[in-house]
């Protein structure tokens, strides 16, 4: 009704997507939004546009998006989008989505970055009815590459709006850390990030954001240390709206350094979690200013122990655990 008496329904498939979010947000027994997860969303088909598919906008199976806009920035986001639709009918959608993240202090970039990566760790943590490990639910044809033998190399293009999930297996590898070599195109808004899965029955891992320079490269040891660690992987992100974008990656692994040349050591501190409030899930970030073997727990108000979120021997730096 609101999309109606707004803006007339003019924005195509994108109604489609804010109705199965609203759904969720007003009714979350319904989760009809689970239905479209295996068909085309950013989490089965990452390589697909997000104003892309079969209907050349948004659509039912792209509702996460919206869904990782409220958890981050709260349900009030949307509704600014939909005042600002009443009178910007014209626009392009995502050019209004653009301009509602920058209104909330961000980029579109950066919201790539991290809403790719929230994909990634979601299918990566998935198991089915029948108990198979994870990544059950990308469908057959998907892109999705995956790497087992180090060091091994990738070359690829990653369409407009849009993600290459690489995956790598035989990671348990004691004493050492996933280095990931990276020459995106140039001019190009693209993004990239490492996801860590130390198991898919406990379902714990964690996510780091991976900083380009001017010419979108980046060699970055990820400082999680691999012994028993089932499997990780590679994020590439296109944040550009009508270009694709070439990109060579290379994936190795290499002995555990805490602290390599040049690197500044952080303090040891948790820096904070989104979102918040949260309900069912957040991302916890913390620093340390040390390697070793770390855990983290959660304590009630009372001080009473709640649940242990991650032990695992960690590297220097900043650490995200979800």
């Amino acid at each position: 009704s609101s999309q109606y008496a707004g803006s007339r329904w003019s924005e195509g498939g994108w109604v489609e997507l804010d109705a199965t979010w609203m759904e969720d947000i007003a009714y979350p027994a319904t989760n009809d939004y689970l239905n479209y997860l295996s068909f085309g969303s950013p989490i089965s088909n990452p390589d697909v546009p997000l104003d892309g598919g079969s209907t050349g906008t948004g659509s039912y199976e792209d509702c996460v998006w919206q869904h990782y806009l409220s958890q981050t920035h709260g349900v009030q986001m949307i509704v600014d989008l939909w005042e600002w639709r009443r009178s910007h009918f014209s626009q392009e959608m995502i050019d209004s989505y653009e301009q509602l993240i920058g209104d909330y202090g961000s980029t579109l970039e950066a919201s790539w970055n991290t809403f790719t990566s929230w994909n990634f760790a979601t299918g990566y943590r998935y198991v089915n009815n029948s108990g198979y490990e994870e990544g059950d639910i990308y469908p057959a044809g998907s892109t999705q590459s995956t790497m087992s033998a180090y060091p091994a190399s990738f070359n690829s293009t990653v369409s407009r709006l849009a993600a290459k999930f690489v995956r790598c297996r035989n990671t348990d590898s004691p004493g050492d850390v996933m280095r990931v070599t990276f020459n995106g195109a140039d001019g190009y808004r693209m993004t990239l990030a490492a996801i860590i899965n130390e198991s898919y029955t406990t379902h714990e891992g964690a996510i780091y954001e991976i900083p380009l320079d001017s010419n979108n490269d980046a060699v970055f040891d990820v400082p999680y240390e691999l012994g028993g660690v089932y499997s990780g992987g590679v994020v590439v992100g296109n944040a550009e709206k009508i270009s694709t974008a070439s990109f060579s990656l290379t994936v190795e692994l290499v002995p555990y350094n805490p602290l390599a040349v040049g690197d500044q050591v952080p303090e040891f501190a948790i820096t904070g979690n989104y979102p918040n409030p949260f309900n069912p899930s957040t991302m916890i970030k913390f620093g340390v200013d040390q390697g070793g073997p770390a855990q983290l727990d959660v304590y009630d108000l009372s001080g009473r122990k709640v649940r242990t979120l991650l032990t695992a021997d960690l590297g220097v730096g900043e650490h995200s655990v979800f």
